[in-house]
């Protein structure tokens, strides 16, 4: 069974005008991954952006307390969407923010997990717990072991 030991992540520093969709921002506890730019207002360092996000790290953001649940709740009517949204905003006069720099995998690793996806999609009913684990599997890696 292939394993790929788990290292911290690199970190780094950005503006606010240099955060990109995707990026991993760490604030409050949380890890949260920029999902879409939903404003940008202003001209020059004041420029200010608004991102929209998803906490990565709920369990143990819940855990500790961090924030309280009902901030990270989206409700489109009467109806819960997300419970694990955050919004990221600030303009260059603000300090920083801590982020992580994305992890990249080889093209061979891609590769692999690009045909372990094609072949676990393609069987009939196949479930996306089963896809997920066929693409860690690919990249070497083990899905975690069940409580």
């Amino acid at each position: 069974m292939p394993t790929q030991a788990t290292t911290a992540p690199t970190l780094t520093k950005k503006k606010s005008s240099q955060l990109e969709r995707g990026d991993i921002v760490h604030t409050h506890g949380m890890r949260v991954r920029l999902d879409r730019l939903i404003s940008r207002t202003g001209e020059s360092e004041c420029q200010v952006f608004a991102w929209q996000g998803t906490v990565l790290n709920l369990d143990e953001v819940l855990k500790a307390g961090h924030v309280p649940a009902s901030f990270l709740r989206h409700w489109e009517g009467p109806y819960l969407v997300q419970n694990n949204r955050w919004s990221i905003q600030g303009n260059d006069l603000a300090p920083a923010w801590t982020v992580e720099e994305p992890v990249r995998i080889t093209e061979s690793q891609y590769n692999a997990a690009w045909h372990a996806v094609e072949g676990a999609a393609g069987e009939e009913g196949a479930d996306p717990a089963t896809v997920l684990h066929a693409v860690l599997w690919a990249l070497g890696m083990a899905p975690p072991r069940a409580a």
